[in-house]
């Protein structure tokens, strides 16, 4: 059997790509050459992006080794260029947490499901397609560790961050197919976003004007100030948060929570590690476990306290009951009528007021007033640094005293120069402490024996039952002072009602 080499093109629906099959010959017949392909394509009408390689690596496999070479791509069309309308490029990060902020140009790659999600193509890291960031509810990749309590969704804006950049419209450039025809360009729809809250197009820039939670909807976004959440737990992360923090319910064990502002938890919170700028407010309570540590800049109100330690430079308020806490505040701390403080230690440097302190059941309990803590703690760390440090400069001084050996020469002046640079350290935060000697103690209810009152440091061991009294500190004499309420009021209620006497007797005089 003879038959010659047999060459048919294929030109696609859109006339951009144009593809060959190759048969090669049968017997004595004539082998295809180049000639015969280009007449072919000339037929067909092919005339735009032909390439000479792939014909030649066709024809070598089709007449070399005589194998049959299918839909080899010969020609390719000039695509040209959509026309882009004049639109804002967000942030990578904003692109990637929703399709709407894709530019036009990668927005038009993606589709909706029958589900109303965007699917994603294959090709779409190819495309720069910011794919939607993980979270710690993902699938886990072999030996990855991740700690999910990191994982969230939420992007935070600070003051002056740049967010997206005006982009100029880009004009369309027509395509040229295989054939020399010329394609008109199309022009690709864009998702218009108003500008909300707390933002300013400024120079054709779109920045923030405050700290907060980027949030959208479908035709606006903005920055909140105020981040508003049902609970704190693995779906949120551990939150770093510049604004306030309003939670509906409160937040689960083992989260790290950073606020600028305040914290209104209507929940109960279980302390890990909590700082909040502002006010903290725990409607249902805090339960630390032992370990949870809250700090605040501001004031706090809890409707109890178990087993946490909280430190706060404003007021503090516990409702019902401080159990086994450590509490310090440079403030004052208050409970309500019937709150108490049993067991822990508690400290107010400017006095506290409360309806019971310890119980019946002699729970050793601790009360301190008029102490700045946060010197204290200067104090007591600088005290320790330059013992320690004074411990090692006379333990080389005997080796120094027999050895002239330079580097231990040098060693104990670093180290003199230290202890030294902790002894005015020490001197400074003592003319900074200016405890408050006329804070006082006052318990309207009743104080139990297992109670240590501390006025600045200077301690008073209560030993029996107390009711409605108040301590507070004699400077001349350097002790604490117990004075009961009910003879202080019936003695005010006496000198008023002399001074009124004495008044309304002045006022008869002739």
């Amino acid at each position: 059997m003879v038959q010659d080499g047999r060459f048919s093109v294929e030109i696609s629906a859109d006339g951009m790509l144009a593809r060959g099959t190759f048969v090669p010959a049968v017997g004595e017949g004539h082998a295809l050459t180049i000639d015969d392909v280009d007449y072919e394509l000339r037929a067909a009408g092919v005339l735009q992006g032909i390439s000479k390689e792939a014909i030649e690596k066709a024809l070598q496999v089709c007449n070399g080794e005589h194998k049959v070479v299918r839909d080899m791509l010969l020609a390719r069309g000039v695509p040209g260029r959509p026309a882009i309308p004049e639109v804002l490029i967000f942030h990578p990060k904003i692109q990637a947490m929703d399709p709407v902020f894709l530019p036009p140009e990668k927005f038009v790659h993606l589709k909706k499901g029958d589900s109303g999600n965007w699917i994603y193509p294959e090709n779409a890291v190819a495309l720069g397609i910011p794919l939607p960031e993980k979270t710690g509810l993902q699938a886990v990749e072999d030996n990855e560790t991740v700690d999910f309590r990191e994982s969230h969704g939420l992007f935070i804006i600070h003051e002056g961050q740049l967010m997206a950049a005006h982009r100029n419209a880009v004009e369309g450039i027509a395509g040229q197919s295989v054939r020399g025809e010329y394609v008109a360009f199309k022009t690709l729809e864009t998702s218009a976003m108003e500008i909300g809250q707390n933002i300013e197009l400024r120079e054709e820039k779109v920045w923030a004007t405050k700290n907060g939670r980027f949030a959208w909807d479908s035709h606006r976004f903005w920055v909140e100030e105020v981040l508003e959440l049902d609970q704190i737990n693995y779906k949120t992360g551990n939150i770093h948060f510049p604004g306030s923090l309003v939670l509906k319910s409160g937040i689960k064990d083992g989260f790290k929570i950073w606020v600028g502002g305040n914290i209104d938890a209507a929940g109960v919170i279980d302390a890990y590690e909590i700082y909040c700028g502002g006010n903290l407010t725990a409607t249902g309570g805090i339960i630390g476990r032992g370990k949870g540590l809250i700090r605040s800049r501001g004031g706090l109100t809890t409707r109890f306290a178990e087993h946490c330690d909280i430190e706060a430079l404003g007021p503090i308020m516990v409702e019902n009951t401080s159990l086994n806490s450590l509490i310090y505040t440079l403030d004052t701390i208050k409970t309500s009528e019937k709150g108490k403080i049993v067991g822990g230690h508690a400290q107010a440097r400017a006095g506290m007021e409360l309806f019971q302190a310890g119980n019946a059941a002699g729970v050793h309990t601790e009360i301190s007033v008029g102490e700045n803590y946060v010197m204290h703690r200067k104090l007591d760390f600088a005290k320790d640094k330059y013992q320690t440090i004074f411990v090692a400069v006379q333990r080389l001084e005997e080796r120094v005293k027999s050895s002239n050996e330079p580097s231990l020469v040098q060693q104990y002046q670093r180290l003199n120069e230290e202890a030294q640079r902790y002894q005015t350290m020490m001197v400074e935060i003592l003319s900074e402490i200016n405890d408050f000697e006329d804070a006082t103690l006052t318990v309207h209810g009743t104080i139990y024996p297992g109670v240590v009152v501390e006025i600045c440091r200077v301690p008073l061991t209560i030993t029996k039952e107390m009711k409605g009294v108040r301590f507070s500190l004699d400077k001349e004499i350097g002790k604490i002072v117990v004075e009961n309420l009910s003879a202080m009021k019936a003695a005010k209620d006496e000198a008023d009602k002399a001074e009124k006497s004495a008044a309304k007797a002045e006022t008869h005089k002739p």
